[in-house]
């Protein structure tokens, strides 16, 4: 009986169902891969799909670019009007004389021509001359230093280019050894009036040496350089003259000071040399002993 009850159970019509499952799973898996083969085929057959051209850029519409040289011409225009505006400024009530003698030093250093760098060395030590209003006190030392930096190298650049004494033109005012002015203009006119007055002294001054523009200016800084600097030694001088106690408290303060002022005199003394050799004709240009003997005196 239990052999009988076994192969009974061989005949069990649940695991007979489940045989005809596995079947047809197995034969819904064949259609599946039949299927992805023929979309497999399909793909090949079918060309590739075509690229779409790219968009060609369309030129800009705006201006074309300026060259090098238009560039630089561009720059120089640009240095000319603000030189123009500058020395409109100059003399008026409330300009920033400190600020004004930057900015030309701004434009001198952006310049690549020869002559106009010359032309703005000379207005900017005009410019380091008039931050000293009054002319009864000293200059500053850092500003009588800056004065004879600038005038040492216009010195040297028309000592290695002759030249340059001729072809430098000093627009706007004319510069002069003495400031615009002693102090604030109320008007425009009477800032005017100041310039043309200085221009006229400067102009009868060089006229009278037969100097060129630039060389008049040399001399005139050079003399107020000068000036500046025995005006400097004189006021030293003066603090000790209140007897001994006061001698020797001044003379505590002011030795650092004076012994400072002292070590000037001897390059003073080379930059003075090196324009009386200027206009004696060592350097190129054509001799001017008048101007030669103003120096030497």
């Amino acid at each position: 009986p239990l052999r009988k009850g076994f192969d009974g159970a061989k005949d069990d019509p649940l695991e007979s169902d489940d045989d005809d499952d596995d079947d047809w799973l197995d034969e819904e898996e064949d259609e599946e891969d039949e299927d992805e083969d023929e979309d497999e085929d399909e793909d090949e057959d079918q060309p590739p799909a075509r690229k779409k051209p790219e968009a060609k850029a369309k030129p800009s519409s705006g201006p074309a670019p300026l060259s090098k040289q238009e560039e630089r011409d561009k720059i120089e225009a640009e240095v000319d009007r603000r030189l123009e505006e500058l020395l409109a400024q100059r003399g008026r009530k409330g300009t920033d004389r400190a600020a004004f003698a930057r900015t030309l030093e701004e434009l001198r250093d952006t310049t690549e021509l020869a002559p106009k760098k010359l032309a703005l060395t000379l207005h900017l030590i005009t410019a380091y001359f008039d931050i000293n209003q009054n002319m009864l006190t000293t200059m500053s030392h850092a500003n009588w230093s800056k004065c004879f930096g600038e005038l040492q190298g216009a010195m040297e650049a028309v000592a290695k280019d002759p030249t340059l004494e001729r072809t430098t033109a000093v627009g706007g005012q004319q510069l002069s050894e003495e400031p615009v002015d002693t102090g604030d203009h109320e008007t425009e006119e009477q800032a005017a009036e100041a310039a043309a007055a200085a221009a006229a002294a400067s102009a009868e001054a060089s006229a009278a040496l037969a100097l060129t523009n630039v060389a008049s200016h040399l001399l005139a800084f050079a003399e107020r350089l000068d000036d500046e600097y025995y005006k400097a030694l004189q006021q030293l001088t003066d603090s000790h003259a209140g007897g001994a106690a006061a001698a020797e408290a001044a003379a505590a303060s002011d030795r650092s000071t004076y012994a400072a002022r002292l070590r000037d005199e001897p390059r003073l003394v080379r930059l003075l040399r090196g324009l009386l050799d200027h206009f004696k004709g060592s350097t190129g240009a054509p001799p001017n002993m008048p101007a030669a003997a103003r120096v030497a005196v």
